[in-house]
């Protein structure tokens, strides 16, 4: 959202909170806005007007973000398509061109590729599906969370004990 949206989402999120019984402090009215800035206002309009058929409470910001998940691939949708490819397209002996998302990517390449899946026993293969499941989740988990705060999740690489108590103030650990 842009900064002149800003009385058109307040507009929104206090009439919410009338409907729900609530008030909100100026400074909760600004941390709401702070969280919902990569939204449009149409996008937020639209969501809002879902979740106040469905939401029994005040809505806070992770219900517009759960509405904005429930729209990506799932991991069972993402395994179906993995496991039509590796059944039907693909190949060992070309290059592969088809690519995938790339939490899929990741998803895959922790169990193995998608030549374990294509080489697997028919009645093996809901193992390598259970552990593509898993997998993917944690993997779309980690990657929401790394784009979302790359300042916190940043990673600088290992450090080693010696760094470490340095920073903290003692020279041996």
């Amino acid at each position: 959202m842009t900064p002149s949206d800003f009385d058109g989402f307040c507009d929104i999120v206090v009439a919410f909170a009338e409907l729900k019984g609530k008030s909100l402090s100026q400074p909760a009215l600004k941390l709401y806005w702070a969280a919902m800035q990569s939204w449009t206002l149409e996008e937020f309009q639209a969501a809002a007007a879902h979740l106040v058929t469905t939401c029994q409470f005040m809505p806070n910001p992770a219900d517009f973000e759960n509405l904005r998940k429930a729209g990506r691939q799932t991991a069972a949708e993402a395994w179906a398509e993995v496991l039509h490819f590796a059944r039907y397209e693909y190949s060992p002996n070309r290059v592969r061109t088809k690519r995938f998302s790339p939490e899929v990517e990741r998803a895959l390449q922790s169990i193995g590729g998608i030549s374990a899946i294509a080489m697997s026993e028919v009645d093996k293969t809901h193992f390598l599906e259970k552990r593509f499941h898993d997998n993917f989740e944690v993997m779309r988990e980690s990657s929401d969370t790394r784009d979302a705060v790359p300042q916190v999740t940043r990673q600088s690489g290992p450090t080693s004990i010696g760094s470490v108590m340095r920073k903290l103030g003692g020279d041996k650990p």
